[in-house]
């Protein structure tokens, strides 16, 4: 079961880099994890979509590069008996940033 936490943007304002961030690992997340709901692996395309959010992500905050790490793994494990592994390691990875986007931007051992 995928759950998803929603991001909103409070008023006209303009979000922050990092609130940003958490939105692109998010989108990474729903992206790789939706066929996965429906039996079915990410497609390739579907797979380097959800690593340029995740890079993005990582590109203004480190703590969303285990997720791109996540992602290459499952798209070098496909077609592979290791696919399994990457799959629940990504569920994991993705339950993380559901957490800290939950939390309001807090890692959970400071929340």
């Amino acid at each position: 079961m995928l759950v998803v936490a929603v991001v909103a943007a409070g008023g006209c304002g303009r979000r922050s880099a990092a609130a940003r961030a958490a939105e692109w690992a998010q989108d990474a997340c729903i992206a790789a994890l939706s066929p996965i709901a429906e039996q079915e692996l990410p497609s390739a395309s579907v797979l380097d979509d959800a690593q340029g959010d995740a890079q993005a992500a990582a590109d203004v905050d480190d703590r969303w590069s285990a997720l791109v790490e996540r992602l290459e793994d499952l798209e070098a494990q496909r077609d592979t008996p290791r696919v399994d592994p990457a799959v629940d390691a990504l569920r994991e990875e993705c339950g993380r940033v559901n957490d800290f986007v939950r939390r309001g931007g807090r890692d959970p051992s400071t929340a």
